[in-house]
Formats: structure tokens, C-alpha cells, sequence
């Protein structure tokens, strides 16, 4: 079983960690301050990857052998419903190049949550990391690169199968399913990691086997290690771990630009209308820019939508709001207030 540890810190702030570095805790302790609730927003993001989780598996990735020149590392995420995860991908990096704990990740959110538990039910949050090294068949790594960062400027997150739909797009396809390929169906030259956080709120104890959703920074071993002696520093690193890591925080923020959608809605835009990185592709790219300019209103529409329930499902339960609840029917008041006409005469 995968060792995974916490730490502890005020708002998961590597720059409060001090000199001496800081303790690695049992992740499945609770600590009620630290609780996510519902209502509350949160962002689970990549801190540091470290270098081992390449050098240290070099053989098994069968790195440099069959074109396998690029290590990759992809996230899979499942909110309640593990069977449906999104796949995410934060990195794509020449192993010649791999000379340090590997920091400069495209995309370091790895889910993004708005008013968690809005509808009702309180899920559990399974995430999972798959590395491995790869080949991009004909694929130029910068292609790559700018066709994923367009994809980060709208969602905030790579999710490949957009990517086809970027104005680079054609030229990035037989890369994706490389990708794709060795993660799906080569799992004997693919080192993975999973961990599921369970909903604590109104829990006064530690559930056996079940580690609780709260905020702080989590080590997620590849390997079983005793920590009890490793200490996490502010850089991110964890000075003589024998076991390849990743570190994750977990903040009670939304780590989004303003006008960037939430993964979770791109993915239902892509569900409804059935598309993936295997359909034909749009012609030109003023038809992908059109393209985008379509999933962001119809994005901003869904979210709109939900948005407007959940207003009138909190206004429901009156003086029984929690008070996360009661600042999340103020906060959506408010929005909605400003870009619905006359939303209060509707409010009556």
C-alpha cells in the first residue's frame, strides 16, 4: 500500500514552513480547523515532483528504448464517481533535459472545486497520478506545448481531448494518443499512485481506513517509506526520501483566472455534444477560435444555470444555513444580482 502524509500548514503556505523543515503527519488524523465544508471552494494543485520518480524507474519506463524519449506525467481525477475520472496532463519533458525535481509544470491544478457539495450529497475526491516515458510520433514537443497552454488559458487545466480544437490542433493529435496509448494500455511501463480523501464535515472523529478532506500539503509516496524521519522543506522537497514522491496542497480558494472555465464544465460542454480528440477536426483556425468562443458562453451559460439553483435551493433552507452556506447565498446574491436584469424583482 502507497504511503501518503501530510503537513499540516496554516493555508498549505510552503513559504511558513520553517528552516528546519516540517513534520510529515498521518494523513488520516482529523483536524477539524482544517475540514473542507460545504459550500466552501478548494483547489487540490502539484507543488513538486520530484526527479527520483524519473531516475529512479528509468529501466521500467523503458526510457530512451523505442522512441520513449519524453516523461510524462498525467493526473486522474474522480469527484464521487470514480468510474468517470478526468484525465489531466502536467507534463511533457524531454528526458535529456531532466537535470532537477521537476517544477515548471504546464498545469499545477489538479482539480479545482466551486461550492463543494452543492448538490446535496458530500463526495469523495479520488485522485491518482500515472508516469511514464513516451514518444510523441512526429509530434514537436513545442507544438505541444502551445496547444496545451491555450487549452490552460481557457479551463485552467490541460484536458487533451480538447486539444484538438486549438488552432495547432491537427498536428498534435498523433502525440495525444501516444500518450493516451501507453497510459491506457501498457500499464507494465507505468508507475501509478492513488489516494481518496472522504467527506469529514461533521465528523467529531478519525473514520477508520477513510482519510478526511482538509485543507494542508500531502506527499503522495510511489513507495512504501517510513517518514517518520522526513521532514518536507519550504522548497517543496523532502531532503532523503528513499521513495520517489509528489507533493500536492489542498487550499480553500479557487485557483482560476476570472474569465476561465472550470474543468468540470468543459468536460460536460465535450459530453454533451459528444466530442473527443477523435473526431474530425474543425478546418481553419478562425472555425477553432470560433470553436472556443462557443464552449466559453455556453460554459458560462451552464454555469449561470447552477448557479441560479443553488441560490434558490440555499434561500430554501432559511435560518437552517450553515455558515459556509450563509456566505456562499450572500456571494451568489450578489453575482447574481449583477448580471441577471432586474434579479431581485425575480427573487420576490
Amino acid at each position: 500500500m502507497v504511503t501518503v502524509a501530510r503537513v499540516a500548514i496554516e493555508a498549505a503556505d510552503l513559504a511558513k514552513i520553517p528552516d528546519s523543515g516540517a513534520d510529515l503527519i498521518d494523513p488520516y488524523k482529523l483536524d477539524e480547523t482544517a475540514v473542507i465544508k460545504a459550500a466552501e471552494d478548494f483547489t487540490v494543485s502539484i507543488n513538486t515532483v520530484s526527479r527520483s520518480l524519473f531516475d529512479k524507474y528509468k529501466k521500467y519506463y523503458r526510457a530512451a528504448e523505442f522512441g520513449n524519449d519524453y516523461f510524462v506525467l498525467l493526473s486522474s481525477v474522480g469527484l464521487g464517481k470514480v468510474e468517470k475520472p478526468t484525465l489531466k496532463l502536467h507534463l511533457v519533458k524531454s528526458i535529456e533535459t531532466i537535470d532537477s525535481d521537476l517544477k515548471d509544470l504546464w498545469a499545477d491544478n489538479v482539480e479545482v472545486v466551486e461550492d463543494y457539495a452543492s448538490g446535496g450529497e458530500k463526495p469523495r475526491l479520488f485522485l491518482s497520478f500515472h508516469a511514464f516515458c513516451q514518444g510523441l510520433g512526429g509530434t514537436r514537443v513545442d507544438d505541444l506545448e502551445r496547444s496545451l497552454n491555450e487549452i490552460l488559458n481557457l479551463v485552467g487545466s490541460m484536458v487533451p481531448s480538447l486539444a484538438p480544437f486549438t488552432s495547432i490542433g491537427k498536428v498534435v493529435i498523433s502525440g495525444i494518443n501516444n500518450i493516451f496509448n501507453k497510459q491506457l494500455n501498457i500499464k507494465g511501463e507505468v508507475k501509478e499512485v492513488e489516494f481518496a480523501l472522504f467527506p469529514a464535515d461533521g465528523k467529531k472523529a478519525s473514520i477508520p481506513g477513510e482519510a478526511p478532506l482538509q485543507t494542508g500539503l500531502y506527499v503522495l509516496f510511489f513507495e512504501d517509506i517510513n517518514f517518520a524521519s522526513l521532514k518536507l522543506k519550504s522548497d517543496g522537497t523532502i531532503n532523503h526520501a528513499e521513495s520517489p514522491y509528489i507533493v500536492l496542497t489542498i487550499k480553500r480558494e479557487v485557483i482560476l483566472a476570472p474569465d476561465q472555465l472550470n474543468t468540470d464544465v468543459a468536460a460536460k460542454v465535450l459530453d454533451d455534444f459528444q466530442i473527443n480528440y477523435g473526431f474530425p477536426l474543425p478546418g481553419d483556425k478562425g472555425t477553432n477560435s470560433r470553436f472556443f468562443d462557443a464552449l466559453k458562453e455556453f460554459g458560462r451559460s451552464i454555469r449561470l444555470g447552477q448557479q441560479t439553483a443553488r441560490y434558490f435551493e440555499l434561500k430554501r433552507k432559511g435560518n437552517e444555513r450553515t455558515p459556509e452556506e450563509k456566505e456562499r447565498f450572500n456571494q451568489l446574491h450578489q453575482f447574481l444580482s449583477a448580471v441577471i436584469p432586474e434579479f431581485d424583482a425575480l427573487n420576490q
